[in-house]
């Protein structure tokens, strides 16, 4: 059972009850932000988040299988409108019935997740939707806020159905909040996703102004040195490359081995409890691995960010690195990398800040060009290649530095040249 709820605190981030509020979910006008909290149910409440992840994957498994049915037999597929409307049926149906315990909102929520899978599908973004499984360790439903149905408050979120949660809120919400995903990691944490709208600011522009530093700095990912950049004052600096994975490579290997012993079922015939423990202890190596992986790329994007007006970077094809493993070797390296992470964070943190960003094509040969004589030494394309001789100048360079200069020229190029037009 869901325990009682205490007093509702002073500083509740909540909208007011609108009796004339229109039916479905309003377009996004301001600037969309998304918070991102840990929080720690009571047994009671995990049992009705569980619950609510089954409902979700319930209903969009069903429609989608009559979508897939329907787009088979007449050439067309289905719409939200038309799935929508047979969810009263279903929370009639006395197969069904239950569906009616859960949050209808939640419920809707996961047909229109479905719709615009298929148009994005339909407009060559992604893949054919498929069907949730109950086993993904990774399991999640998102509830819209309708009025005044979720609230925020110091250390706690109140969600429709589950009732208030004992959370971590580690700053104050900014906005109306829109809606609310909650999901469950394979290590058996819970998270909440808030997304938030604050129409006080544009939609796409600079939210934190920062004053100008009037610094550039060009960036060379690297697998033996994480980065090595070179700025517009010809310093150079160079970030060790942590391996993360690589530290707990030995605790998860244990753990899996430990893992893979275990008995999967039992007499029933359902997984062992023995193996969902020990499966919930290797989910929690991978996401120490994560989180560390995580923080050391916020703290080094965000400082980056601080410190320089304009950042440039080069284009890196990181899946076609890894697919060339079996040539290159250092596929787990990449990935242990994150640099299309670390990419995604500098894109839009230096939205956010006001910065510019200047990514360089990928066949641009950073490495193999003569900073001094603009020579280009094929030779360089070996990797393990770490200094070398320019056979026409006879400059000698280091790969990096060599590699983070030459970036520095051409993305001041393709800044001038965009700022000519």
């Amino acid at each position: 059972m869901t325990p009682s709820r205490p007093e509702r605190m002073s500083n509740t981030q909540t909208t007011p009850k609108s009796k004339n509020r229109p039916c479905g979910p309003q377009p996004l006008k301001g600037h969309v932000r998304a918070y991102r909290m840990r929080i720690y149910p009571t047994p009671g409440q995990a049992g009705w988040i569980h619950r609510m992840f089954g409902q979700a994957r319930f209903v969009f498994n069903e429609a989608l299988a009559l979508w897939k049915e329907t787009r088979e037999s007449t050439g067309r597929g289905l719409s939200y409108g038309i799935c929508a409307a047979r969810l009263p049926g279903l929370k009639k149906s006395p197969d069904t019935c239950w569906l009616a315990e859960g949050d209808s909102i939640a419920l809707q929520s996961s047909l229109r997740n479905l719709a615009d899978a298929w148009s994005r599908y339909y407009a060559k973004q992604n893949r054919e939707p498929r069907f949730k499984s109950k086993r993904n360790p990774v399991q999640s439903y998102t509830t819209r806020h309708v009025n005044g149905n979720i609230a925020v408050g110091v250390c706690w979120i109140e969600l429709p159905k589950v009732g208030r949660i004992r959370t971590a809120v580690s700053r104050p919400l900014k906005g109306r909040i829109v809606s609310v995903t909650v999901k469950r990691h394979g290590s058996g944490r819970h998270y909440v996703s808030v997304l938030c709208e604050d129409p006080s600011l544009p939609a796409g522009g600079p939210v934190f102004l920062l004053p100008p530093t009037g610094r550039t700095v060009a960036i060379d990912l690297g697998i033996k040195s994480y980065a090595t950049m070179f700025d517009s004052d010809r310093h150079v600096s160079v970030i060790s490359n942590p391996r993360h994975f690589g530290r707990l490579e030995e605790r998860l290997a244990i753990e899996q081995r430990k893992l893979a012993r275990k008995q999967k079922r039992d007499a029933n015939g359902h997984e062992s409890n023995g193996r969902r423990r020990q499966a919930h202890k290797v989910a929690r190596v991978h996401e120490r691995i994560g989180d560390a992986r995580n923080d050391a790329l916020h703290k080094l994007s965000t400082y980056l960010v601080k410190t320089h007006d304009v950042i440039i970077i080069e284009d890196l094809d990181v899946a076609g690195m890894i697919a060339d493993s079996p040539q290159s070797g250092c596929a787990k390296a990449v990935a242990d990398a994150g640099w299309s992470e670390f990419c995604r964070l500098l894109e839009y943190k230096c939205r956010w800040y006001g910065r510019t960003l200047v990514v360089v094509d990928r066949y641009f040969p950073s490495s193999q060009l003569c900073g001094t004589c603009g020579t280009v030494n094929k030779d360089v394309k070996d990797v393990s290649v770490r200094r070398w001789t320019c056979p026409v100048c006879g400059a000698v360079h280091d790969r990096d530095v060599n590699a983070a200069q030459n970036l520095l020229r051409e993305g001041t190029r393709i800044l001038t040249a965009r700022e000519a037009v």
